[in-house]
């Protein structure tokens, strides 16, 4: 008989489910980093701190890597480490930076600009990849992807309408013009931690007759008693992440309180039937609940396009 998760809902049939998440307004931090700005003004200049989206209690964040090495006469092994994240959302950061001053007699011309660019890196600065995630009611909005480099030029909108109406009805007076980018982060504070045993996870690239994905292991060998068919996640398939070679099936468990209390992983790869529930031999994963944490991570978030505008300065 397969592995059952009594402390994850499920159906009479056996399948897990979760209800839908309940999304919650972030606060918006008072002051944004890099090019200093009030919440007030950039509310003012810009317009965006108001439609900021409601976000979920938790995101699970994958935090997997891979390194690999070669083994003579049969191909590249590659060991999978890491594991999930979860993290609560803390606030709002807004990132800004100053892209270019123009003094006040050369502005006019600038009214004829609709776009800028700017290297991400300066925007972003310190941060090494963005968070990705979905907007949605959906208990699959906990899922989050921070995989995405940060890197490379983009071309944003240029928005001249409150600089220019100053401009034209005399308020703007002799003060330099700033073009400002403003880009959205979030802080979040790590509450719980799910990690596989170093170098435990493994899987054989073989090289020498073919490209072939072989040999697909772990120390907790896989048999009957911790397998769980594909039906059981055919409710929770939002909470699947890419580990490697593998797929992942993430179950958060919550207390009565919606805390989290255990995080659930089982593994499949492509050429299985079923799957298996990460085990040791030995004793768990490193499986832990980071209650006095009070460290923050901040990352990017990619669903808000950074977006410029015209600013007098200060």
């Amino acid at each position: 008989m397969g592995m059952k998760f009594d402390d994850v809902l499920s159906y009479a049939n056996g399948a897990y489910y979760y209800e839908d998440s309940q999304l919650q307004p972030l606060p918006v931090a008072d002051f944004s980093t890099g090019y200093k700005m009030s919440r007030k003004d950039i509310q003012d200049w810009f317009g965006v701190i108001n439609t900021l989206p409601e976000v979920p209690k938790y995101f699970i964040v994958n935090e997997t890597s891979l390194k690999s090495n070669l083994e003579p006469f049969r191909g590249n092994r590659t060991y999978v480490n890491g594991g999930w994240a979860v993290y609560e959302p803390v606030e709002w950061v807004p990132t800004m930076f100053l892209n270019r001053v123009i003094p006040k007699n050369e502005f006019p011309i600038q009214f004829n600009r609709t776009t800028t660019s700017i290297n991400q890196t300066k925007l972003y600065a310190g941060l090494k990849s963005m968070a990705s995630a979905s907007a949605s009611a959906s208990y699959g909005a906990m899922k989050a992807e921070a995989s995405v480099e940060i890197k490379g030029e983009i071309e944003l909108d240029l928005d001249t309408k409150v600089v220019e109406t100053m401009s034209q009805e005399g308020t703007l007076g002799s003060k330099p013009v700033h073009e400002v980018v403003l880009g959205m982060t979030i802080k979040m504070r790590r509450v719980y931690s799910w990690e596989f045993a170093e170098d435990d996870v493994t899987y054989l690239f073989r090289i020498s007759l073919g490209p072939l994905v072989e040999d697909c292991r772990w120390s907790g060998a896989t048999d009957g008693g911790n397998s769980i068919s594909n039906e059981s996640f055919r409710h929770v398939s939002e909470l699947q992440y890419y580990a490697g070679y593998y797929k992942a099936q993430i179950l958060p468990a919550f207390t009565k309180e919606k805390e989290v209390k255990k995080v659930h992983v089982a593994l499949k790869a492509p050429t299985w039937s079923c799957w298996y529930v990460y085990e040791e031999p030995y004793g768990s994963p490193k499986n832990f609940r980071e209650r006095n944490n009070t460290e923050a991570t901040t990352m990017a978030w990619q669903t808000f396009k950074p977006v410029a505008t015209f600013v007098a300065a200060a």
